[in-house]
């Protein structure tokens, strides 16, 4: 009777202490379950960052071959340019197209004056093509400037992220082995 009583009496606190250990197993469930839908999520929008980085990267290297092309176009027309700029400083106003007034004939004069006109428009064409150039070598460089600045910051912050994630699954494993 004493030995019913005191199982009587012991079991309610032997069901507490079987209870509180269910509930810190239960709760230390649900913390792993949220964490691994923590987990999931941030891997989702990790893998989805990842190839926004991707396609950055791509961005950036078709800015650098067009860079490049832009560069190999205004050098292929520096030595042109330079020539003009040279024969503008050796030659300045109009002192060629003064032949016109001179002593030959009309259809010469026409000629002469036919020559320096076509000249001239060569030559305004292969200014504005080297101006024309040299602004899409500038807003590709700054394109290519800013890719790489904004995949710098990707790139760490994915880090980050990374290291926020392990630390976090190696917090849990270490709760659930010491539970």
């Amino acid at each position: 009777s004493l030995v019913g009583a005191s199982l009587l009496i012991g079991a309610p606190g032997a069901s507490a202490s079987h209870n509180t250990g269910s509930d810190a197993v239960e709760s230390l469930r649900r913390a792993a379950e949220k964490a691994r839908a923590e987990l999931e999520s941030a891997t989702k929008k990790w893998e989805s960052r990842q190839k926004g980085l991707a396609e950055s990267q791509r961005k950036l290297k078709a800015t650098l071959k067009s860079l490049g092309a832009a560069d190999a176009e205004l050098d292929r027309i520096r030595g042109p340019l330079a020539g003009l700029a040279n024969a503008a400083y050796q030659q300045p106003g109009a002192a060629g197209s003064m032949a016109i007034f001179g002593g030959g004939s009309p259809s010469e004069a026409l000629r002469s004056a036919a020559d320096t006109n076509h000249l001239a428009n060569n030559q305004n064409a292969l200014v504005q093509q080297a101006a024309r150039l040299r602004q899409k070598h500038d807003q590709l460089s700054a394109s290519a400037q800013e890719l790489e600045s904004g995949n710098a910051v990707e790139q760490a912050s994915l880090q980050q992220q990374i290291v926020a994630i392990k630390r976090r699954s190696a917090e849990l494993t270490r709760l659930s082995v010491a539970a």
